[in-house]
């Protein structure tokens, strides 16, 4: 009777202890993925991807870069062929790029892979050449005067200013050879974060008011 008791019992057991087994092995699966995503190096200029790997409510990085290099070159007829429409708003920009940044972290990851991306470019070029210099001028609160001030001089001659800022030019600083405003609709403000139980900064959307004064920050549009 326990011979047959147990020839009963143990395909149950062995396809309970198989199952428990497969469980481990997609949970370590699925922890290690996640391991992977915050580990990622993001400061790559290859980390981000359009319609690729992207996490909800990120700034896209990749996007952002590859925007403004078309616009301080020009985006030529043989890269793409575009309706007549549309062709000027991806001519060449001329002055200053201002480009709205949620914060200083954000500004410093833009101008490394803005960087990057130029050196790049400018190393593969068969002429030499990737089209005018850019100059990046990041622009915030934390800046001392003399440092902002450097938003005011004029670009050289084959150059383009790339102005990263924060809310500061919103308002506060007015940047008088802005053709092109880049936004990425998002703002730092202090705010109470129920997880640490304390005051920190707290990224979230503009309001539509901040929106209309960063739009009107370009002399032409």
């Amino acid at each position: 009777m326990e011979i047959i008791f147990l020839s009963i019992l143990f395909p149950f057991f062995f396809l309970n202890y198989f199952i428990t087994l497969l469980l481990l092995f997609l949970y370590n699966v699925y922890v290690g993925r996640q391991q992977d995503l915050d580990n990622d190096d993001f400061d790559s200029p290859y980390a981000y991807q359009i319609g690729g790997r992207q996490r909800k409510g990120e700034i896209d990085y990749d996007l952002l870069t590859k925007l403004i290099m078309v616009l301080s070159k020009g985006l030529m007829e043989d890269d793409v062929n575009l309706p007549t429409e549309l062709a000027g708003m991806y001519a060449q920009a001329h002055g200053s790029i201002l480009v709205f940044m949620p914060g200083v972290p954000e500004i410093g990851r833009l101008s490394r892979l803005l960087e990057a991306h130029y050196q790049s470019q400018s190393s593969g070029s068969s002429s030499g050449s990737s089209g005018p210099r850019m100059k990046i001028i990041p622009l915030h609160g934390n800046l001392a005067p003399s440092e902002q001030r450097a938003v005011f001089k004029d670009a050289n001659k084959n150059e383009i200013k790339i102005v990263i800022a924060t809310n500061v030019a919103e308002a506060s600083v007015t940047i008088p050879d802005v053709t092109v405003v880049i936004d990425t609709c998002r703002v730092k403000e202090i705010g109470f974060d129920a997880e640490i139980q304390t005051s920190s900064l707290i990224m979230k959307f503009a309001a539509k008011d901040s929106l209309r004064q960063r739009k009107g920050r370009a002399g032409t549009f």
